[in-house]
């Protein structure tokens, strides 16, 4: 299909204010916890509640939008979300806490709409610079949210917000995003339509695609489980406010946002594929990660952060333009919903081991997310050379 500017941009401002939305929550939501004396273990549980709903309905949203067309699942998840986040509004006890948060996990697939919408209208040599613009552009939201959100006060008029920038983003995306026909016929006899998550899973042609998803999970665990519980190693061991919290996260927007516009150029620069680029960020994630556990001062700290952000930003471009490239065109929903749960599964994991090795210990999150980093790096490594042998 060709692709023209208006429907590219469109997608682009949705994820922007999409992560805008969340990026108000993020410091508000270990304040909130930590005011209301809770331990950094329900905090990662909070997280765990969402990655695990977000892992079982992934790939059927994915699915379904290959037969359906992805702007109805678009708007479902923007419009649904904005409810759910002013629910939060209304209850602010931890038990319907934990409820809205797995209806949340449930419906919140609106960047992996987003990104499976630009896929469709893209030819594939160009998909890694328009999703790693499309990332940059997403993650300059995390630059303005942090901030207006530290500047809200408390966590339930900061989910009200986020509740009204997901309505506004849900009729935005009825008026001016362009429809785009379904990749998949729901009538074809050969390709029925999934009728549960283990159905989709099956369709998945595991044996091709096995060692990107390893290598994906085991690096989205390592970034997920470092940036987990980071507000809460912020607050505690440096003793920084929210609206300090939000500085450092807005900082970590930024460097996100500019390595994504870099993802293109680079491949054009290098000539080189998307998996030998990923062996390269992956082992630049796992130096950053050594050097951030062995880091004692808040100076240290955040620069290395904003080299083990850069890099794990580059990473997530190219680890789905590996996985795309090794797809067909009819599959890209499915793949990006397979590959949005197993990063919810990271996020699903990730928050809980982090909240209980953090109450062990204050370092071993990031020593713990090395360790992962690396196997993701040698798993990539491990594709390179089957890539090779299938060549010869």
């Amino acid at each position: 299909m060709g692709r023209n500017k208006f429907a590219v941009w469109v997608p682009f401002v949705l994820g922007f204010v999409d992560f805008f939305a969340v990026a108000i929550i993020i410091p508000l939501l270990a304040v909130n916890f930590k005011t209301k004396g809770y331990s950094p273990f329900l905090y990662g549980l909070a997280g765990t509640v969402y990655g695990t709903v977000q892992t079982l309905s992934g790939p059927l949203l994915g699915g379904y939008s290959d037969l359906h067309g992805r702007k109805i699942c678009l708007l479902f998840s923007f419009y649904l979300s904005g409810i759910v986040y002013s629910g939060f509004f209304f209850f602010d006890t931890i038990i319907p806490f934990f409820i809205l948060r797995s209806v949340l996990g449930f419906f919140k697939h609106s960047n992996t709409m987003c990104k499976a919408y630009l896929c469709d209208i893209t030819p594939k040599a160009e998909q890694a610079a328009i999703m790693g613009r499309f990332n940059a552009i997403s993650s300059a939201g995390f630059i303005v949210g942090p901030l207006i959100g530290s500047r809200i006060g408390t966590f339930e008029n900061g989910c009200l917000v986020a509740a009204a920038l997901f309505i506004l983003s849900g009729v935005i995306a009825q008026v001016f995003l362009p429809d785009c026909p379904a990749k998949r016929s729901a009538s074809a006899k050969s390709d029925p339509a999934p009728e549960s998550v283990i159905d989709v899973c099956r369709s998945v042609n595991w044996p091709k695609y096995w060692d990107l998803f390893i290598a994906r999970l085991s690096a989205t665990l390592a970034v997920i489980l470092y940036r987990s519980n980071l507000s809460f190693l912020l607050m505690t061991t440096h003793s920084l406010s929210a609206q300090e919290i939000g500085y450092v996260i807005a900082l970590t927007g930024a460097v996100a946002a500019g390595s994504g516009f870099l993802a293109g150029p680079i491949i054009h620069m290098f000539k080189i594929d998307s998996v030998r680029l990923l062996v390269a960020t992956g082992a630049v994630m796992t130096a950053s990660l050594v050097l951030l556990c062995l880091s004692s001062t808040l100076s240290s700290l955040i620069l290395f952060l904003v080299v083990f952000t850069a890099s794990a930003s580059l990473a997530r471009v190219y680890g789905l333009d590996a996985l795309l490239s090794r797809g067909t065109g009819s599959d890209i929903g499915l793949l990006q919903g397979v590959s949005q749960s197993v990063t919810s599964v990271s996020r699903g994991l990730a928050p809980l081991i982090s909240g209980i090795l953090q109450q062990l210990n204050q370092d071993l999150p990031a020593a713990v997310a090395a360790l992962l980093a690396f196997l993701g790096t040698m798993l990539n490594v491990y594709s390179i050379k089957r890539t090779r042998v299938k060549v010869e």
